[in-house]
């Protein structure tokens, strides 16, 4: 982005594309910002690339998933060393994901067309930062536009509700072994693996009238 800034060379949709694109790979805010940017100040209309700036504003989220698996594997002193670290990567996770929803909210305002996987990662980034409020609010609309969360997405709202104390120890045992034994009798999440192709999406005109 900076270089295209540089050259003088104009933002159109396809750059604007093309930039996001390396945003989700990279994962990181600042070039994220600038592309952001660049699409605002050429008059990029951000509705016709609403999913991609979705998933770039995720990509830059620090998992709480990955984070906690390696705190883990670390011998007692060596995550006390840590200690530091994850308390500025928990506040960059925080501002972050503050930047995601907010990229939500104005998606919803505007009637984007966002892709079940959008819903469904941010669905768990907001339960594995303990953010129920907005988890609820994603929960929500995606039962009125009819996209099925999953139980990976569902499985971490229920412990990050055991962790705020609304449910018990035994209401979320209960819950993880419904879930392993629906997995074990063959149920198939829907398949995330590409946005783009969705089977579960409701057209544009469908969300557009739901989010009216």
């Amino acid at each position: 982005a900076r270089r295209a800034e540089e050259l003088g060379v104009a933002a159109d949709l396809p750059l604007v594309r093309e930039l996001l694109r390396v945003c989700i790979t990279a994962g990181r805010r600042e070039p994220l910002a600038r592309t952001m940017a660049m699409a605002e100040d050429h008059g990029v209309q951000l509705s016709e690339v609403g999913d991609l700036a979705m998933r770039a504003h995720l990509a830059v989220v620090p998992s709480a998933i990955e984070q906690g698996g390696e705190r883990q594997q670390l011998e007692p002193q060596q995550r006390n060393h840590r200690r530091h670290d994850d308390f500025h990567c928990a506040n960059d996770g925080s501002a972050s994901l503050d930047a995601a929803f907010a990229v939500y909210t104005r998606g919803r305002a505007e009637a984007w067309v966002l892709s079940s996987w959008s819903l469904r990662r941010l669905l768990i980034l907001c339960a594995c930062h303990d953010r129920l409020g907005e988890a609820g609010t994603v929960l929500d609309d995606m039962s009125e536009c009819g996209v099925e969360p999953g139980f990976e997405a569902l499985n971490h709202v229920m412990k990050a509700s055991h962790r705020a104390g609304e449910i018990d120890a035994e209401t979320l045992a209960l819950w993880l072994a419904g879930s392993e034994e629906e997995a074990r009798a063959g149920y198939q999440p829907p398949n995330d693996d590409d946005p783009a192709h969705d089977e579960d999406e409701p057209s544009p005109e469908d969300r557009a009238g739901r989010w009216s």
